[in-house]
């Protein structure tokens, strides 16, 4: 061989040793290190989302607190103060429309978890289908808590009808025991 050819030879040999020593492993290590920053870089985003999702749950969790913290402040009253009025206002709006009220019967029960005395209110009466629709509308827009559990209407033929509803008014429990 000649001696041109030998070093030709001598210098791939070297260049291709170098490579393999050097160059090989740093591309090999450079292409692990992009490719180990893209799933950090994913990793990253997915846990952004997660720390967003959790920021949004936080932000409910306080809206709700905030919203339970407002009801029991300015929503449901002391059955002291306001278990009287309840019950007049509900009289006194079936009178006004011309219903007549057969019977009442109330019943209290404490709801268990929530610190709340639930009033149910159990009131026949009959009258034109009319004021009975016109009855059921002052409950839904009155400011007072009252929720209709039930509502049983029979129409009359001569185009009255019977209603029996029940009811239920919500308050907070007095301070040292329940709502009387």
């Amino acid at each position: 061989m000649k001696r041109p050819a030998k070093a030709l030879l001598t210098v791939l040999v070297a260049n291709a040793a170098l490579f393999l020593a050097f160059t090989l492993p740093r591309t090999l290590a450079e292409r692990s290190l992009a490719s180990r920053a893209e799933t950090l870089r994913a990793d990253v985003e997915r846990e952004r989302r997660r720390v967003a999702a959790l920021k949004e749950k936080a932000d409910l969790v306080r809206a709700n607190g905030r919203d339970t913290d407002r009801f029991f402040r300015d929503v449901v009253k002391n059955p002291k103060d306001d278990l009287l009025p309840t019950i007049q206002y509900l009289e006194k709006t079936a009178r006004e429309l011309g219903l007549s009220v057969t019977a009442r019967n109330y019943v209290e029960e404490e709801v268990k978890g929530l610190g709340l005395t639930r009033f149910a209110i159990t009131m026949p009466m009959s009258g034109p289908y009319r004021q009975i629709v016109a009855f059921l509308d002052r409950l839904e827009h009155s400011t007072r808590f009252l929720v209709v559990d039930q509502i049983q209407l029979r129409v009359r033929s001569e185009g009255g009808a019977d209603l029996l509803f029940g009811l239920s008014a919500y308050f907070k429990p007095e301070a040292g025991g329940h709502a009387p």
